[in-house]
């Protein structure tokens, strides 16, 4: 993993709504981060082991299993923060985002729909956690 996560960083972006992946694909890409992209929950896995991600974003709505538990067994294994990606209320996610926390998972949650300054303050905001 890079000593600092900042633009340069390789993101993996995991969703199964392949124009979504897409857009964060494309603006992360001109915002200056290296990515990755799955459509799919073993394709991520797969990726993430080949190659771990410095940050991961994924959708929490996955048609496999739960976004959110993917994102702990990545984040489990190559240590990276996560930003959780959703439709639904973000008051939904504080007990599991505490728990992911207590498990030692660097995360956020990005709500759609979403500002892109506010998408590249999150990935700013969780390098800072990641490199205390």
């Amino acid at each position: 993993m890079s000593a600092k996560l900042s633009t340069g960083c390789e993101v993996l972006v995991v969703g199964c709504e392949k124009a979504l992946v897409r857009y964060f694909s494309v603006f992360l890409k001109i915002s200056g981060y290296k990515v990755d992209t799955a459509l799919s929950v073993s394709e991520a896995f797969l990726k993430a082991q080949a190659h771990p991600p410095d940050i991961l974003i994924i959708m929490t709505l996955m048609p496999e299993i739960s976004g959110v538990e993917v994102g702990l067994r990545i984040s489990s294994r190559s240590h990276c923060p996560v930003v959780f990606v959703t439709a639904t209320d973000i008051g939904d996610f504080n007990g599991t985002l505490e728990h992911l926390r207590r498990q030692g998972c660097a995360c956020m949650v990005l709500p759609l729909p979403f500002d892109n300054s506010d998408l590249l303050a999150k990935l700013k905001a969780l390098a800072q956690v990641s490199n205390q």
